[in-house]
């Protein structure tokens, strides 16, 4: 049982590897970003389920997350997310990441 087990783990690492090569290659066969991001989140599906893909990035002078990417089903995004907000995952994960932001 164990040794089938291993064997089948073993097929999905491949596949896995696999499919993340083949994203790399979409990656670097384009020099737009907005078709690296949808070919990401297309290969992310592939992988998981994912409803959508949000991008946010970091705003030193306003001092919080603003929205770049918005792809997939998801309703009620912010556009911008201020970095004391005691309520956002994409807020607590950056400061988990980064220790203390300025």
């Amino acid at each position: 049982m164990e040794q089938k087990d291993n064997h089948t783990d073993t097929i999905d690492s491949f596949k896995n590897i696999e499919i993340i090569s083949k994203i790399g290659q979409k990656i670097t066969s384009t020099l737009h970003i907005d078709e690296v991001i949808e070919s990401l989140y297309d290969s992310i599906k592939t992988m998981m389920d994912a409803t959508g893909l949000v991008i946010y990035i970091f705003n030193p002078v306003l001092k919080g997350l603003k929205l770049k990417y918005h792809l997939g089903k998801q309703k009620n995004i912010a556009d911008f997310i201020p970095i004391d907000s005691e309520t956002s995952f994409c807020i607590y994960s950056l400061k988990k990441q980064n220790g203390t932001i300025y």
